[in-house]
């Protein structure tokens, strides 16, 4: 077996007189031979041994100059250039694929290869880069296309480079360490990531691990599914590792040549904030009631995380925190963490903020490296309540776990955005963010015993932390409901309420066309004897213009969307046709008395005579309706049918529907609501 060279990298000029002189003993021989076999007839010829041109030489440090002198713009190489290193990291454990990294005395660089193999570990080289290109894939310098057979030399093989002996902290900060050869001592792998596999052999995913320091300092290492260690446990001690720096974006990341050189057996770091006073939840909640906005120097807070990042029902940055003595806590990072439902973990609290978000406690702005998992943990048993209790003692349900029993979940199309639920004492929001994995999900209608998390946002809120916190007890019957008309319904909104209460109904006739595209395809505006109101659904409707209907709108969100108050999330099947083909007489008044009577014009119909629209050339966008009395705008959307249709230049009679966006609008419906 070949012994391995320990040699450091030579310079470029020295490996040059080397390749000259080996080129003069190769032609003073084979001029000897040439004399001694004058008179022989070849029929072959001789290797060239100037197959590979040397040309200029350049060092890898200033190819990198090279680059950046020209505004980091890929440069192609046109003519002979050739550059001298040692191979530091090949593809042969699957971790790289078509790559490899070349180092010099300098500095180093990626390879991309044309095709796999060729290159390995400790071959020392001298690369032509004619027809290469120098470049940046996501700010890793890299030379593309290199032929292996046709731009390489080898020079020697079983090189062993010395690695660069640093600390994390320079590799994130000095990127002349980019692509070099590295080791880092007195390291170990997150507490997050133990008990995990350096990638996903399986499915053959690459996965990034997180590497720190005993001051917290971390890096990236990044593992191919494909490496052959990808399905090897991380380790769980402390000590070094050798690998290459590499970098995506703006993340500096570490790859792994062999697993060998990954040695981890000795005691971890402490524990961070050993030295620290623990502090509870109720304290800080205390310290917070007496106006103290920020946590005590030097202090830890430990507990349980109850909310379930899998299934992301909350910002990512965010998690619901219970400590030993049952109480919760809004715990905020300043970027996405990777905590669990049910670890246990420690907070660095010290000096930490503490404020309400839109009336919900929290801890906020905590670097991540502030988080330290301690395990996993127990989770406590949710706390029976009733909505009507919950409402009157938040402070003691805060941020916990809870379950409520028997209670309904109305007909609501999905699980996204608000549901108002109830039980025998009283209604509370159910919300489902967006992004949740079961946002999506259709909601049945049941009565459920349901275990939730307490939060708060401007209102109690039920939090979901996936679809198991859901246990259905019965089929969800509404019965006959109430019919309230719709001027009771904005009374009701005017006295402060945000929902309608449970078992009532309106009935009234549809005044929008959805046909002619003048209103989104979710809206609708009806009206009955006594107002209007819009009405929003779940999905897209069906409802016509002229259509009598009753809608179930019992525990629907009441809300003003920039203004115009509008019962919302609807779910399609609430609605009922009583009546096709029912018109409504619109009301005629002046423009002046309209804005003077908003709360009683609002979602109505209406006719202005003698008016006057100006503003453009045809009906999209906003335009100004004038009628001697006042200025309002008249409002189409560029998917109504008619809005490229020319505005008509004379006094019209003008049948609208009254709305409102920041200021009192109207819009027709279609072409006939002129006159």
């Amino acid at each position: 077996m070949k012994k391995k060279q320990n040699c450091r990298i030579e310079k470029p000029e020295i490996m040059i007189l080397k390749f000259q002189k080996i080129l003069r003993l190769f032609v003073l021989l084979m001029a000897g031979i040439i004399l001694m076999n004058g008179c022989v007839d070849k029929d072959f010829d001789a290797p060239d041994p100037l197959d590979i041109p040397l040309g200029e030489v350049h060092t890898i440090a200033e190819l990198r100059q090279m680059f950046a002198a020209g505004g980091n713009q890929p440069i192609k190489f046109t003519e002979d250039v050739t550059v001298f290193g040692v191979i530091t990291m090949d593809a042969s454990s699957g971790n790289i694929y078509r790559s490899a990294f070349l180092q010099d005395e300098t500095a180093a660089i990626n390879l991309r290869l044309m095709s796999p193999g060729g290159l390995y570990q400790g071959d020392s080289l001298r690369l032509n880069l004619k027809g290469t290109t120098l470049g940046s894939y996501e700010n890793m310098l890299q030379i593309d296309s290199v032929h292996v057979g046709n731009s390489i030399e080898k020079l020697s093989t079983m090189v062993d480079v010395e690695p660069a002996l640093v600390n994390i902290n320079t590799l994130l900060s000095d990127a002349g360490y980019q692509a070099r050869l590295i080791k880092l001592e007195n390291v170990e792998f997150h507490n997050n990531e133990l008990g995990q596999t350096f990638a996903d052999p399986d499915n053959l995913i690459a996965q990034n691990r997180i590497l720190k320091d005993c001051d917290g300092n971390q890096i990236i290492v990044r593992t191919s599914g494909y490496a052959n260690f990808a399905g090897a446990p991380i380790p769980d001690g402390n000590g070094s590792i050798i690998a290459v720096l590499a970098q995506f974006r703006d993340d500096r990341q570490l790859f792994i040549r062999n697993i060998d050189e990954v040695v981890m057996n000795d005691d971890r770091c402490p524990v961070p904030g050993e030295d620290m006073d623990p502090i509870t939840i109720a304290e800080i909640k205390e310290l917070f009631n007496q106006g103290t906005t920020s946590v005590p120097p030097n202090r830890r807070l430990e507990g349980v995380v109850i909310s379930d990042r899998e299934h992301d029902n909350h910002p990512g940055q965010n998690l619901y925190l219970m400590d030993e003595n049952g109480d919760g806590l809004a715990i905020r990072f300043a970027a996405f963490h990777d905590y669990d439902l049910g670890d246990q973990i420690r907070i660095l609290a010290g000096s930490l903020p503490i404020s309400r978000f839109n009336g919900l406690l929290q801890i906020s702005d905590i670097p991540l490296g502030n988080g330290v998992l301690l395990g996993d943990g127990v989770l406590p048993e949710p706390t029976l309540t009733t909505i009507d209790n919950l409402k009157s003692n938040f402070d003691n349900f805060e941020s916990t776990l809870i379950r409520i029993e028997n209670v309904v979940i109305p007909p609501a199309g999905t699980f996204n955005g608000n549901i108002t639920v109830s039980d025998d004492t009283g209604e509370a929001i159910m919300y489902t963010y967006p992004y949740a994995s079961f946002a999506n999900t259709p909601v049945t209608p049941g009565i459920y015993n349901i275990t939730v998390i307490a939060s708060y946002y401007n209102q109690v809120q039920l939090l979901l932390r996936n679809l198991n916190d859901l246990e259905f007890v019965d089929e969800y019957d509404p019965g006959e409901t109430d019919l309230l008309t719709i001027a009771e319904i904005r009374d009701i909104y005017n006295d402060g309420a945000n929902s309608v209460p449970a078992g009532y109904s309106i009935e009234g006739v549809i005044i929008s066309d959805k046909d002619n595209g003048n209103t989104t395809g979710r809206n609708a505006v009806i009206q009955d004897e006594t107002a209007g109101i819009m009405l929003r659904f779940t999905s897209n409707h069906d409802l016509n213009l002229g259509d009598k209907v009753k809608v179930h709108v019992g525990t629907a969100e009441l809300s003003e969307f920039n203004g115009l108050l509008q019962i919302n999330n609807i779910p399609n099947g609430n609605a009922s046709l009583l009546q096709t083909g029912v018109s409504v007489e619109p009301v005629e008044t002046t423009i002046q008395n309209l804005l003077g009577n908003m709360d009683t014009f609002e979602s109505t119909l209406v006719r202005i005579v003698n008016a006057t629209i100006t503003g453009g050339s045809n009906f999209q966008g906003e335009r100004t309706v004038n009628d001697g009395t006042g200025n309002i705008i008249m409002f189409t959307r560029n998917d109504a049918t008619f809005a490229g249709e020319s505005l008509p230049t004379d006094a019209v009679t003008l049948t609208a529907v009254v709305t409102v966006f920041n200021t009192p609008q109207i819009f027709i419906r279609n072409l006939n609501d002129i006159e």
